[in-house]
């Protein structure tokens, strides 16, 4: 089957003929003149010749005009077993063309033909026309398999079979395998197949190569074998993938660890260095690795930062809790770390490795008093971890107890109290009363409401914030509100009734300022004769059966009541006038009345005249009142003497 190659690729691939010599009469079976090529197709099994433009000239093995012949003096490389000849360029001379290998056979141009050992092999060729031409020879490989070959996701190999008609090229795994016939880029009718791996490939597929060795030059069917390696893609990573130099320190250990690929690995630094690891000191450091296979180089790098302060945890300071207290919550910090872990027998939430975070102690170390807990420091980039402790004493709850009455009068103060202890605070609260003054005291003074129920109450937190509540009930017992009644203003020398509401079980006890007292003052009522005018005062205290006493006072206007002195004669003549008369006092009013005459006039005047009947005894009175309303009332009595009662004769 003709052969068609692409020229523009064959003219690269060729080594061109610049120059050839004729042979001489003596070893030549053409005719002087005739075009001769010496080719060397050595060092290469497909080796690719193509002459210089040449016209066809002389006769060759006894040709004769209007033939005109070239003659090729071939030499192959041992790997070859024959050649293709065909026209490179020029006009094609017409009609069927064939070529003779040692002037003899007819081999048609363009096709392969075995040649049996190097050479050299005379090949001639001869056509009529003198038309110009290039002529290329291809050597034929010996049918062989491409050499075993490694393969990665990122490197793909070719396998090539040479020497084989290439329509007639099949490929298969041994055992055949779908799967992994599917890792080739062609199955059938390529010369030429790419192998890349796909999912998850084995260590190794054998493949197998057949197809029909071209011109012949052996048995008509060739395969063969070939072992393709698969392995993952080269990759390299630094480790560790953040490194620092310590504090204290000049430099860090760093490693490139390649995978993958095929070893050995060659690793090359920034810094010129060729070894896997090294020590370095700060700053950003670059390795490119390549493997046996040599498809592809991989990089990475690493910044290498350090250390200017110490590593550090500081999980707290040593503190005291109450030992009522199941928990703490934990507030730790580290320096040039990235994190800490807790290290403690109780339990942590959220979790060991948050730095603020919850213990709850477990009851070992509550029974010990004391728990301590260690933190240490995590993401310390390859240097020496640091770890801390702190310790929690668990302090005693105050245990307060109130002192004070359990009952008290409405109304009334009480003080209640609990021992002191250096460091507490005291916060207390009532409920049914009030507190008079502070209430963060040791002690309370409650002024207690209405009857009922009431309770005090404190908390006393200590020095460590240990704190305790209690509560005392308090029973408020009613108190007496004794209300005075009688009047607020009573004359002089005059009696007044006073009084408050009998509460059955209650005790009276009355007093008087400005009056006397008339008879008992442990009732609920008393009489009151008031002394002179002036200012009085009625006192009460009314003490209930619980013993809840009250006082009470009422003042009382003491108003003057007059003491009328009546001016007269003692003794009248009998139907003879007379003046009676008192002082005169602003505001006030008289009411005289008379026995044994007539008030001759007005009776409402500070003085009448009366007029006095038969002989005997006769009386003036007169009682005046106020302008208070306090009233008097006075009598005088009155000798009346005879009048005589002469006649005249």
């Amino acid at each position: 089957m003709k052969q068609i190659f692409n020229k523009r690729a064959l003219r690269c691939l060729a080594i061109i003929a610049v120059s050839f010599g004729f042979l001489s009469k003596g070893e030549a079976q053409c005719t002087g003149g005739t075009p001769s090529f010496a080719v060397n197709l050595t060092g290469k099994i497909d080796s690719f010749w193509i002459s210089s433009a040449v016209s066809r000239a002389g006769l060759c093995c006894g040709a004769v005009n209007p033939d005109k012949c070239i003659e090729f003096i071939v030499t192959l490389d041992p790997g070859s077993n024959g050649i293709v000849l065909d026209i490179y360029s020029g006009a094609r001379p017409s009609g069927a063309l064939y070529y003779q290998i040692a002037c003899a056979g007819s081999y048609a141009v363009g096709q392969p033909i075995c040649l049996n050992g190097v050479g050299p092999h005379k090949i001639t060729f001869c056509k009529p026309g003198n038309n110009i031409n290039q002529y290329y020879i291809r050597a034929i490989p010996k049918p062989r398999i491409s050499p075993s070959v490694y393969v990665s996701q990122a490197c793909t190999q070719k396998l090539w079979l040479i020497g084989l008609v290439k329509d007639s090229i099949t490929w298969t795994s041994v055992p055949s395998n779908p799967t992994h016939n599917s890792y080739l880029s062609c199955t059938a009718k390529c010369d030429t197949v790419t192998v890349t791996p796909s999912g998850a490939f084995p260590s190794s597929v054998l493949y197998s190569g057949c197809g029909t060795v071209l011109g012949g030059c052996a048995t008509s069917k060739f395969c063969d074998t070939v072992r393709v390696n698969f392995v993952n893609t080269l990759t390299v990573k630094i480790n560790p993938t953040n490194p620092v130099v310590c504090f204290g320190d000049t430099s860090a250990f760093i490693t490139a660890h390649a995978s993958g690929g095929k070893p050995p690995y060659t690793y090359s630094w920034n810094n010129g260095k060729t070894d896997s690891s090294q020590y370095v000191g700060s700053g950003k450091f670059i390795v490119s690795v390549t493997d046996a296979m040599g498809c592809m180089t991989v990089l990475d790098s690493v910044t290498v930062g350090a250390y200017t302060l110490p590593i550090q945890a500081n999980p707290g300071n040593d503190t005291t809790l109450c030992s009522k207290k199941n928990y703490m919550d934990l507030s730790g910090s580290v320096q040039s770390s990235t994190g800490g872990l807790w290290l403690a027998p109780g339990g942590f939430s959220p979790n060991n490795t948050t730095l603020a975070t919850r213990y709850t102690f477990t009851a070992a170390e509550k029974t010990a008093g004391s728990a301590t807990l260690k933190l240490a420091t995590t993401g310390n980039f390859g240097c020496p971890p640091d770890t801390s402790e702190i310790k929690i004493t668990f302090s005693p709850t105050p245990a307060p107890v109130i002192s004070g009455p359990d009952s008290n009068c409405s109304n009334r103060n009480a003080i209640y109290s609990i021992s002191t202890i250096a460091g507490s605070t005291y916060n207390w609260s009532v409920t049914g009363g009030t507190i008079q003054g502070s209430n963060t005291n040791n002690s309370v003074n409650i002024l207690w409401n209405a009857a009922g129920t009431g309770t005090v109450n404190v908390t006393q937190t200590s020095a460590f914030g240990c704190d305790s509540a209690m509560s005392k009930s308090v029973t408020i017992m009613p108190t007496p509100a004794p209300v005075i009644s009688g009047p607020d203003s009573n004359c002089s020398n005059r009696n007044a009734i006073y009084s408050i509401s009998t509460i059955a079980g209650s005790a009276y006890n009355w007093t008087v300022t400005g009056g006397t007292i008339q008879g008992s003052n442990t009732n609920n009522s008393i009489n009151v004769l008031w002394n002179a005018a002036g200012t009085g005062t009625v006192n009460v205290t009314q003490i209930s059966s619980f013993g809840c006493d009250s006082a009470m006072s009422k003042s009382v206007t003491i108003m003057p009541t007059p003491a009328p002195v009546i001016s007269g004669p003692d003794s009248n003549c009998s139907n003879r006038n007379a003046i009676y008369s008192i002082s005169t006092i602003a505001g006030s009013t008289y009411n005289w009345t008379v026995t044994g005459g007539t008030i001759q006039g007005s009776n409402t005047n500070n003085s009448i005249n009366v007029l006095w009947n038969a002989a005997g005894t006769g009386t003036v009175s007169v009682t005046q009142t106020s302008a208070f309303g306090c009233d008097s009332a006075m009598s005088k009595s009155v000798t009346i003497m005879p009048t005589p009662a002469p006649v005249i004769s």
